[in-house]
């Protein structure tokens, strides 16, 4: 009897089977990339020029909204914590699309605030005027999102400049 085995041979459904995919995808992902590299990325934006950091910036709000984009209902999940090392992450991670179980992902919202916070000092004020005036817009945007925990996470991200 099949219920009788506890579910043992019960097959995957397709949710399941992508979340398993879309997991041992990101372990992977994690594993070729050295996370060094991507801070830098982020870190490099003050040599920048300024009109390729207002592109940047741009992008970087657009792939944000896209993340934040997923079933705002949820919790918020993330691929990684800057503050973790690569072998916590990789026994420890839940990666998620951001869209369906997983909830909202923040990682580029987080990395947006992570440029304004090197670019902040570093540029002239006009520049930096209007570099601030796209991502206060995106701010705003997410500080009133219908889930309290998102919303939460874009004002304590404000705080922390």
């Amino acid at each position: 009897d099949a219920e009788d085995a506890g579910g043992f041979f019960r097959q995957q459904t397709k949710e399941e089977t992508a979340r398993a995919i879309e997991e041992n995808n990101g372990r992977a992902v994690l594993a070729a990339v050295n996370e060094v590299l991507i801070d830098k990325v982020f870190s490099s934006t003050v040599s920048l020029s300024v009109r390729s950091i207002y592109h940047f910036i741009e992008q970087l709000t657009a792939v944000s909204e896209a993340e934040i984009a997923g079933d705002s209902r949820k919790g918020i999940s993330d691929v990684s914590s800057a503050a973790k090392s690569l072998s916590q992450e990789t026994s420890a991670v839940r990666v998620t699309s951001g869209h369906g179980d997983g909830g909202p992902r923040i990682f580029s919202l987080q990395r947006l605030v992570e440029v304004a916070d090197y670019n902040m000092n570093e540029r002239p004020r006009i520049a930096w005027t209007h570099m601030w005036g796209m991502m206060g817009n995106h701010f705003a945007r997410i500080g009133c999102q219908e889930n309290a925990m998102v919303s939460m996470f874009a004002i304590d991200a404000l705080r922390q400049l």
